[in-house]
């Protein structure tokens, strides 16, 4: 109803999920802070682009708002880019780690997917029962 909400279990993985991302963030920005030195200069950064959007971009505004002399440049994408070559200075990432990637990275949280589809689709086309249903019907891919 408009009078309350349930969110469903996707969603309250998906919430917790931005609120590690979050608190790992302003853990960096209290480390910052703690050694008093403001920040200048250029932050290049590198999001999945929903996930980015939503939970990391409010944090890297006030981040900017807050350090008039950092420059942050932020791209939304869910493509892997080379981090190096493209002078990414922090990324964020979706999956499973390359074990041959010779970079610092933290695990921050897990994130759940689910297959979605609308009830009329359904009721038109029939439930898949498996995955290997899906092949006959049409899907919409994301990530």
């Amino acid at each position: 109803t408009t009078r309350s909400l349930s969110p469903t279990s996707e969603g309250i993985g998906y919430y917790e999920a931005c609120v590690r991302a979050l608190a790992e963030i302003e853990a960096a920005q209290s480390l910052l802070a703690s050694r008093r030195q403001v920040p200048s200069g250029r932050l290049r950064v590198d999001v999945p682009l929903a996930f980015g959007r939503r939970c990391v971009a409010p944090v890297l505004f006030e981040i900017s708002r807050k350090f008039p002399d950092l420059t942050v440049e932020v791209s939304f994408n869910d493509r892997r880019v080379d981090l190096i070559e493209e002078g990414i200075d922090l990324a964020i990432r979706m999956g499973e780690l390359d074990d041959s990637l010779s970079l610092a990275a933290r695990r921050l949280c897990a994130q759940r997917s689910a297959i979605c589809a609308a009830p009329d689709y359904l009721d038109r086309h029939g439930r898949p029962q498996s995955v290997e249903d899906l092949a006959d019907h049409s899907v919409i891919g994301y990530g």
